[in-house]
Parts: C-alpha cells; structure tokens; sequence
C-alpha cells in the first residue's frame, strides 16, 4: 500500500490502494478529492483562502492558496484519467487557533473552510464529508481505496471519520 505525506501548502494524487496523510492541521483545511469510477484521489493541504493579488512572488508556492490548489487537483486527476462527473470532495481543518479579530481579519480557520466550500460548488464537485472546526489541531488520513477520510484530534482522543 503506497503511503505519501502531505505537507502544508502541498497537493499530492494516489491511485487505487494509495493513502494519503497529512500532519499538523490547524486553521489550514485538507481537501481530499476522490474520483470513483477510476478509484484515484488528490489530497491539499491549503493554508489561506485565497490569492489577494494576481502577482507571484519568485518561489512561491501557490498551493497554499484554496482557490488555485483545488483546481490545480482536480487537473491532476483529469490527467490521470478522472472524470470529473465521478468526484467528490470531504474537508477537515479550519480550527480556531489565532484570535485575529482584532487586527481585521477573523477567525481564519472559518474563512478557510467558506472559501473551499464556496471553490468547491463553482467547480461543481460535491462535498460529502466534513469535519470543521474547533479548537484543537488534528490529522488528517484518506484511504483511496474504500474513499474514507478522517480527522484525528491532538492529542490522540478522538477519530472522526468523514462520511
């Protein structure tokens, strides 16, 4: 069984049996994108919601943003073969772990998590499972080859698994 990790600001594919993990979720969300029919699967791993300027500084590592690592999954599954009629979506993330309100921007935790789910309905891929929220940081796992996703919280107390 093929195992990769994910780190923050990265986007990794899996075929059939593969599994993906990512470490250290925090007010980052983990979108995993499964494709069914072909049983293939991306994993990102956003850190903010989106790119506030056009422009891109040497080195950058654009998926770090939501609005360009989830279309850049989900043609790295068309280039694999998916079909984009046969994906779906879960997502895991967007704790509150900086009180920000202060300095005008919020709880980013809850703005990463409504500018994924806002991507995610404009490329009109359904989500299916979640696990948002919170206070603590987390895990995230998916499993290509039965499609199931999970988030575990630190310390190791509690497994959710997003259906």
């Amino acid at each position: 069984m093929e195992r990769q990790a994910v780190r923050m600001a990265e986007l990794k594919t899996a075929g059939p049996g593969g599994v993906l993990v990512t470490l250290g979720l925090g007010s980052c969300v983990v979108i995993a994108i499964f494709e069914g029919e072909s049983r293939i699967g991306s994993l990102t791993h956003i850190m903010l919601p989106r790119k506030s300027s056009g422009k891109r500084r040497e080195g950058e590592n654009m998926n770090k943003y939501a609005d360009i690592a989830i279309p850049a999954a989900i043609l790295a599954l068309e280039e694999m073969g998916g079909k984009r009629s046969f994906m779906t979506a879960k997502i895991a993330g967007g704790s509150c772990m900086f009180d920000l309100a202060g300095e005008g921007q919020g709880d980013i935790g809850q703005r990463n998590v409504e500018a994924v789910k806002n991507i995610l309905k404009s490329h009109n891929l359904p989500l299916v499972g979640e696990d948002t929220g919170g206070k603590r940081g987390s895990v995230g796992r998916v499993q290509d080859r039965q499609r199931r996703a999970s988030r575990q919280d630190y310390p190791r107390r509690k497994t959710n698994h997003l259906t």
